[in-house]
């Protein structure tokens, strides 16, 4: 049984480990095989660093950035009381399932109430040691991930951290390690990797109630070219199976696509980086709502939700996504059929929701269909947003579609998605750009879809927002 201890996200007496490696690339070491026979095992009396079995809980010690309190003066409006949120709760109709839930009942392979165990473990290799402040870091992603779960199911759901407090080393060369994403192989890579960390971190990590696995290597690691992610894998370990592993490879150490500075190294990825894969655990489809068209590249201004990407500027889910997890409150959530037009609704932005207040207006189209309003800041997790790129949005949702991510590319072309984002009536040239449209509505700007026109009478505090059909 697990012992959970309650500490800090900061540990003293770390081992120090030198700077090493070379600058990440996307070439892994392909030819390279895993050893299998014997599978490598971490032997504590030959490892570089002594480590003793810990179980620990992080609590949530990174803060997260918010920008200054507005102190404009909100016009309150009353809104509607709209229908049982029932009616919004759309039936997942998808002919073929290749990707999790994009509608109700939403199939879970991870709880989303509660607490979920999670295990943290910082490697390194015989030819690769782990840079001096890498745990320490990890150890602060561990924190905004916990922070994360808090925010956005408003407590519903929190995290539990076992974190082995030093650097464990493996006796072998990063490059007997090879998993390529972007290759052929990666499938029996990835699960002959997961295999051998699990063996090598058993003697350190109580895997009886894991739920998550995350394996942080060191910031030079190349053999990893980007990730190995498994929601249901099977390695063994002493306490039994560990159903889910993350660990991050050279990608996630990469600048960001967004990031200004090229050189940039940035661990901040890495805590995003498991959120969104959880999404995908918690039962979401995700990488929809999306304003990209075919062919294209990702663009900050769309990328404006974790469920589109990690590397998204607002790190909060889309409403569709809260409320497809059962994370929204009942009072955060107007649904409305078409014939309840016209009326106007008053939004909280997603990012600094109060849990009383909505933050999404729902207009069902059709028994498959319908219209998702947000209003989005650059506060809490939306930070990075840029000014320019607050407001309001809106998005078509259809749950009779697929997400063709088959079609999706390493070079950002994407198959369909089962919404988009709609695009502003009033849009001038520089809203639209390359990737895509410019899903904001500005006020006194609208978007219409389906005979429902989308107009923003007022952004000086929340949004509000008129609604009104011409059926």
């Amino acid at each position: 049984m697990r012992r959970v201890v309650r500490v800090l996200a900061i540990f003293v007496g770390i081992v120090t480990t030198s700077c090493g490696g070379t600058a990440p690339t996307d070439d892994a070491s392909a030819d390279t095989v895993i050893p299998t026979d014997p599978t490598p095992a971490l032997d504590p009396s030959t490892s570089t660093t002594t480590v003793q079995q810990v179980e620990t809980t992080t609590t949530s010690t990174a803060p997260v950035e918010t920008t200054p309190a507005s102190t404009t003066t909100v016009l309150e409006i009353d809104n509607p009381s709209g229908r049982d949120d029932d009616h919004c709760r759309l039936l997942d109709a998808r002919a073929e399932r290749y990707s999790p839930s994009v509608g109700f009942p939403r199939i879970e392979d991870l709880r989303t109430e509660g607490r979920l165990n999670i295990e943290l473990a910082v490697i390194d290799f015989d030819d690769l040691p782990a840079e001096s402040d890498l745990l320490d870091d990890a150890v602060a992603q561990a924190g905004r991930l916990s922070d994360w779960l808090t925010e956005m199911s408003q407590g519903r759901l929190q995290a539990d951290w076992e974190i082995v407090p030093e650097v464990v080393r493996l006796p072998f060369a990063s490059t007997d390690l090879p998993v390529s994403k972007r290759g052929p192989e990666y499938v029996t890579q990835a699960l002959a990797a997961s295999d051998v960390l699990v063996e090598a971190l058993d003697p350190f990590i109580d895997f009886s109630e894991s739920d998550l696995l995350v394996v942080v290597p060191p910031r030079a690691i190349e053999a990893i070219d980007t990730d190995i992610t498994f929601i249901n894998i099977s390695p063994e370990s002493d306490e039994g199976v560990v159903p889910r592993l993350f660990a991050s490879g050279a990608f996630f150490y990469e600048p960001g696509p967004y990031d200004g500075d090229p050189t940039d190294v940035d661990d901040d990825r890495l805590w995003s980086f498991w959120a969104h894969e959880l999404m995908h655990a918690f039962g979401l489809a995700g990488h929809a709502p999306d304003s990209l068209e075919f062919g294209s590249a990702p663009d900050p201004r769309t990328d404006v939700h974790l469920g589109s990407t990690q590397d998204a500027l607002s790190k909060a889910l889309s409403t569709w996504d809260l409320f497809l997890l059962r994370w929204l409150a009942d009072e955060e959530v107007i649904c409305l059929d078409a014939s309840d037009l016209p009326l106007e609704v008053q939004l909280e932005a997603v990012e600094a929701r109060s849990g009383s207040r909505p933050i999404s207006a729902m207009v069902r189209l059709s028994d498959n269909e319908l219209l998702v309003v947000e209003s989005k800041r650059a506060v809490g997790f939306g930070v990075d947003l840029a000014p320019s790129t607050g407001g309001v949005m809106a998005y078509r949702v259809d749950t009779t579609i697929e997400n063709n991510r088959a079609a999706d590319t390493w070079d950002g072309q994407l198959g369909e998605r089962f919404a988009w984002f709609l695009e502003p009536e009033n849009a001038d040239a520089g809203d639209r750009f390359e990737s895509g449209v410019n899903p904001f509505i500005r006020e006194g700007g609208s978007a219409l879809s389906d005979g429902v026109r989308v107009a923003v009478v007022d952004s000086s505090g929340r949004d509000i927002v008129s609604l009104t059909s011409s059926s």
